[in-house]
């Protein structure tokens, strides 16, 4: 009889052992379904996202593609806009000298004029010491520069960086954007029949909140 249950607590001991490893057993499959699933999802997220982003860069391109359609127009816009007279003496604030003619205009000035007589969208400039800034928020667009002397009275944006839906633009996208044509401001078409003289511009600075020059009377 003492054999027996000695046996019997043996076996017994044994089955709450086998119990315990089953319970073990299962929680690691558990956990191993649950690892499974969550690698699935993970998965199906990937192919989901990959989706959802080429859809998005496709979209991008578009935008881009339109973005240089119409930033071409607008440089066409402004060249048109700075010749055709809407400048008056007082947006220019000339003023002579014996040594010569100097004058400048507020970018206020200057955004105002160009975007009452243009039907594209809203262009904004903005002038820094040494620093062209021109803004499109329509389009997400932004770009630093300078203007440059290209000739006796013209100036040429020259483009150092840009950004568009704040992602930095490369030298080759900032190529794309002017491959119809420069932005060129002629003062002389800008002074029209203010200035009866002629002359050439000696020099232009972006300053802050204003762009000024200085122009030298040729006789």
């Amino acid at each position: 009889k003492q054999a027996l249950e000695q046996e019997k607590t043996r076996l017994n001991e044994s089955l709450d052992e086998l119990a315990a490893k089953k319970t073990e057993l299962q929680i690691n499959l558990e956990k191993q379904r649950a690892l499974r699933k969550e690698q699935e999802d993970y998965l199906a997220s990937l192919k989901v996202d990959k989706a959802f982003y080429e859809e998005q860069l496709s979209n991008l391109e578009k935008l881009w593609d339109a973005n240089k359609a119409l930033f071409s127009e607008i440089v066409g816009e402004i060249t048109r806009i700075a010749g055709e007279g809407y400048f008056t003496m007082e947006d220019l604030n000339i003023t002579f000298s014996f040594t010569g003619v100097k004058g400048y205009i507020y970018d206020d000035t200057f955004n105002q004029v160009l975007n009452a007589h243009s039907e594209l969208a809203e262009t904004i400039f903005t002038f820094k010491p040494g620093q062209i800034i021109i803004e499109v928020p329509e389009n997400h667009l932004v770009l630093s520069g300078t203007f440059a002397l290209v000739g006796e009275s013209t100036i040429e944006f020259i483009p150092k960086d840009g950004r568009f839906y704040d992602m930095a633009l490369e030298q080759s996208s900032l190529e794309e954007l002017f491959r119809n044509g420069s932005l060129v401001i002629d003062f002389k078409a800008i002074a029209g029949e203010m200035v009866v003289i002629d002359f050439i511009v000696k020099n232009v600075e972006s300053q802050e909140g204003l762009l000024a020059f200085e122009i030298k009377p040729q006789f």
